[in-house]
């Protein structure tokens, strides 16, 4: 396990500036292969990470099938503009998953508030430039990605080992950037969201799906 760690790793090491170089720059013929290469990796080492769960590793995996089916719509197919769909369906997996195991408490309303305010502050940015179908999508989407956010950091109050908290805040407060970089640049059109959009999905991928990787035991 800790040779596959390794292993893992430095093959992301090498990808994560490839595809941050390629989409920054265009070279959308090469980063069309890399990133579904990113994301099938990620799928197949966090099944290995999580092999020692109980049936809850599940809900895990649907999480990461769907982001490869997200990111395989949008690099592969013509049907790009239904990936949002499929990253629903790994915003729900991840806040099943949280929920099921971090159960609520009334000390987690406050940790709502920061998120909320994030949230307004990115739909209305971008509200007065919406159609009204794109800003009930945009609405939709933003408030399930915020109960991922949420419900990510109330592992605050949740009693785990520190370097979880971090891997399962980090990457969700990550996804969230990047999708809402990714709903902000389909208004504004701008090569910097772009990059911003690069420079934190394959992250948030990475903490997440070493969420419960037992470094204590390697």
């Amino acid at each position: 396990m800790k040779r596959y760690f390794k292993i893992y790793i430095i093959v992301f090491l090498i990808l994560y500036p490839l595809i941050v170089f390629t989409k920054s720059f265009g070279y959308t013929d090469i980063s069309k292969w890399l990133i579904p290469l990113l994301v099938t990796m990620v799928f197949i080492s966090q099944m290995i990470f999580n092999f020692h769960l109980g049936r809850i590793k599940w809900l895990l995996s649907l999480a990461f099938l769907f982001v490869c089916t997200g990111d395989f719509f949008i690099n592969l197919t013509s049907l790009g503009q239904y990936s949002v769909l499929a990253f629903v369906c790994t915003h729900i997996c991840l806040i099943t998953y949280y929920f099921s195991e971090n159960r609520f408490q009334k000390k987690d309303f406050l940790l709502f508030l920061p998120v909320l305010i994030l949230s307004l502050l990115a739909y209305f940015s971008i509200f007065s430039k919406l159609s009204a179908f794109q800003a009930i999508v945009f609405a939709v989407y933003l408030s399930v990605l915020s109960t991922m956010l949420w419900r990510a950091l109330c592992y605050l109050n949740f009693s785990t080992p520190n370097t979880r908290k971090f891997l399962i805040i980090a990457g969700s407060f990550l996804f969230y950037l990047t999708d809402v970089f990714v709903s902000t640049n389909v208004v504004f059109n701008c090569n910097g969201l772009v990059v911003a959009t690069w420079i934190c999905y394959p992250p948030a991928l990475l903490f997440l799906s070493l969420m419960n990787y037992r470094f204590d035991k390697h």
